[in-house]
């Protein structure tokens, strides 16, 4: 069976908790003998941009071999604009990219489909869009005052960076410890030591494999920052 890694999204503002389980839950089912599901990428941000971390690694690895399969839950869940699928049609049209609610596991999908769903997928955005406007002039017109003040979206935000950057050193000194097992003579290349963390399945932050110009990032930050393996 191919290799597959499935590709789960929801929106910053989708309430749904278990909107993650039940993607999985039902992408499961459908790849069950047909697929060999190896990898999970996920983003939890908005689909009208296509330059999203988890999508990003989750192109990546579909790109190293002929042999990956990238499921999809459904096609708002990759994008929902039309013209940021261009690209991809020609992973769509060779079965490396298929959407759980168009075809079977063993079908390929028709881009013309593809293409159709998207329409209302945008049009759909567009519309919740305009009516999410509609109601905060209404309530603004009102005297009501509509979200966060400044300050505090400031503070949320910062709260918020903060909790992400303890998040990634903490990742990042366990990761240096593994490096140094990997490399203790310090003599291997940024390929190497990476070529050694994914045949040891040791996944990125978001679950895929590593690249050399990824790790230099990290690596380049943890001595900025001051970080030594625990």
């Amino acid at each position: 069976m191919k290799k597959a890694a499935l590709y789960i999204r929801k929106s910053t503002k989708d309430k749904q908790k278990n909107s993650f389980a039940v993607q999985l839950s039902n992408m499961a089912q459908y790849c069950e003998g047909h697929f060999n599901v190896v990898k999970t990428f996920e983003d939890e941000m908005t689909g009208t941009t296509m330059n999203r971390p988890g999508l990003n690694e989750a192109l990546e690895w579909l790109n190293s071999s002929t042999d990956h399969v990238l499921i999809v839950y459904k096609v708002d869940r990759l994008g929902r604009t039309i013209d940021r699928f261009e690209g991809l049609r020609s992973l769509i049209d060779a079965g490396q990219i298929k959407f759980m609610d168009m075809h079977s596991a063993s079908e390929r999908c028709d881009m013309m489909m593809v293409q159709l769903k998207l329409v209302f997928a945008e049009a759909e955005s567009r519309q919740i869009g305009r009516r999410i406007s509609s109601t905060i002039r209404h309530l603004q017109a009102q005297g009501v005052q509509w979200g966060q003040s400044a300050e505090r979206m400031t503070e949320i935000r910062k709260l918020g960076h903060t909790k992400r950057g303890q998040k990634t050193d903490e990742f990042t000194i366990k990761l240096l410890a593994k490096i140094e097992k990997i490399n203790p003579n310090g003599d291997k290349t940024l390929k190497q030591i990476c070529e050694a963390l994914n045949f040891f399945e040791i996944l990125t932050p978001k679950g895929g494999n590593w690249t050399a110009p990824y790790l230099c990032q990290l690596m380049k930050r943890a001595e900025k920052r001051g970080l030594k393996a625990a």
